[in-house]
């Protein structure tokens, strides 16, 4: 039989195993005031909101917000580029009316136009 102490140990390792497998990792990402002079920097979410997010809790005049870096950035917008990428999506198109959409490049350009309108809107 176990000595108390040591089943008190061991239950305490398995609950926070076991809540770690239902509530996933610890957050990646950092938050940050974005009050200038305050800059607080944490990883977990506030618990008082306003209409805009999460209060900082240092300042209270200012909410987090989810930091970003360069990287994970460019990587993102590098996503948004490929999966708008007109050019490369007719490449490899094969489905119906890829015939008609050659015979009619106006249509094609005004597509392509229209998109690329939109992308540049974005971005």
């Amino acid at each position: 039989m176990q000595q108390p102490q040591q089943s008190l140990a061991t239950d305490q390792g398995a609950t926070a195993t076991s809540s770690e497998a239902v509530g996933g990792a610890k957050p990646k990402s950092w938050l940050r005031c974005e009050e200038q002079t305050c800059q607080y920097r944490t990883r977990r979410l506030p618990l008082h909101f306003s209409r805009n997010g999460p209060l900082c809790p240092v300042c209270k005049k200012a909410i987090v917000k989810r930091e970003y870096s360069d990287k994970a950035l460019f990587t993102q917008l590098c996503f948004y580029r490929y999966i708008f990428d007109v050019e490369y999506a007719k490449e490899i198109y094969t489905g119906p009316g890829k015939d008609t959409a050659e015979a009619d490049p106006v249509a094609g350009q005004e597509l392509e136009a229209s998109v690329m309108g939109q992308l540049e809107r974005i971005l």
